[in-house]
């Protein structure tokens, strides 16, 4: 029995060293991805920015930018960003991520056939930047930086077993959809299963001792 519990034990230790390269190797969205319905939009729409909370005094806030710096990329039309427009001042509360955010990207994909328009947001730092945020909203501008409308607020957070995939908008609502990580499951299953094993390896070394000892006696 007990050759049998040691066996299982270790079993155990190597599946959750196998799983746990498993779950480094898995890895979920590196960005933060729209995905908006073409009729819905604003008919002048040319891209859609991010309004963040953020302050004056976080390090990946900028003040201005020169229109060098700003990194749009899209399919629907090629225009120049003024970085004087209405979506460059904006500060209710919130800053444009296109203007204000350090190393910013916007890339717009359209899927006409599917009536899809899809958005890219830079990088893994902005979506667990965004994680961390209390809300965000959406901001659909024309090609020359004015707001034609702004969403509602949403919220994305970093939940157990669930990595999130995108935010699905229709009109001004946002609805932020999640996918469910199988590598965390079973990775958090194995983590049981070995703490299972070792509390009975465990017990059974006190019964062994105990036993010695009352034999001792």
């Amino acid at each position: 029995m007990r050759k049998k519990v040691y066996s299982f034990f270790a079993f155990c230790v190597l599946l959750c060293g196998l799983m746990q390269v498993s779950v480094s190797a898995y890895m979920p969205p590196p960005y933060l991805v729209a995905v908006f319905c073409l009729s819905d939009m604003p008919p002048q729409t040319a891209y859609v920015d991010l309004l963040l909370p953020m302050q004056e005094n976080d390090t990946s806030f900028v003040s201005q930018k020169d229109a060098a710096d700003i990194r749009l990329f899209t399919d629907r039309a090629v225009f120049d960003v003024d970085p004087s427009g209405e979506i460059a001042a904006y500060e209710d509360g919130y800053y444009s991520y296109l203007f204000h955010f350090a190393d910013s990207s916007i890339i717009v994909n359209t899927n006409a056939a599917n009536d899809e328009i899809s958005v890219q947001y830079g990088t893994q730092e902005l979506l667990e930047c965004v994680e961390q945020m209390h809300s965000c909203k959406l901001a659909f501008v024309d090609a020359q930086g004015n707001i034609l409308a702004i969403s509602e607020a949403f919220t994305v957070r970093d939940r157990p077993f669930r990595d999130f995939k995108e935010l699905l908008v229709s009109e001004t609502s946002v609805s932020v959809e999640y996918t469910t990580n199988p590598y965390q499951i079973v990775f958090a299953v194995i983590l049981c299963l070995v703490a299972v094993g070792l509390c009975l390896v465990i017990f059974l070394l006190l019964k062994k001792l105990r036993s010695k000892q009352k034999y001792r006696g």
